[in-house]
């Protein structure tokens, strides 16, 4: 079972949405400070469905001004066939690490 728990996987995060259903699983975690020398947070949406069995993960950089904030997407990734937890959690971890590039690999299929 996924809990908010599961995704603070590092002290820099915060869980800012947690939503589920039968069906599916959304959760929207942010960096509460910028990774490394980046000038910006990163944002990450997650989406699990439990109905086709795959997740998808997204990355923002988060980009604000005094007004609102505004989310340019740097990474995406669907994954098929899988959606455990250890799963997600390991793609997420490696995602914001930038271990994952934008190429899509044998076992992600898009």
């Amino acid at each position: 079972m996924i809990n908010k728990k599961d995704f603070l996987i590092n002290k820099n995060l915060v869980v800012i949405h947690f939503a589920k259903d039968e069906d599916k699983c959304n959760i929207i975690v942010r960096e509460k400070e910028p990774y490394h020398n980046k000038k910006y947070s990163r944002r990450f949406v997650i989406s699990i469905s439990y109905l086709k069995n795959s997740y998808s993960i997204k990355s923002f950089e988060i980009q604000s001004n005094k007004r609102k904030e505004e989310y340019k997407k740097i990474h995406s990734l669907k994954v098929e066939g899988d959606n455990s937890v250890d799963s997600v959690i390991k793609d997420l971890e490696e995602i914001i690490q930038g271990k994952l590039n934008d190429l899509p690999q044998a076992n992600y299929p898009f």
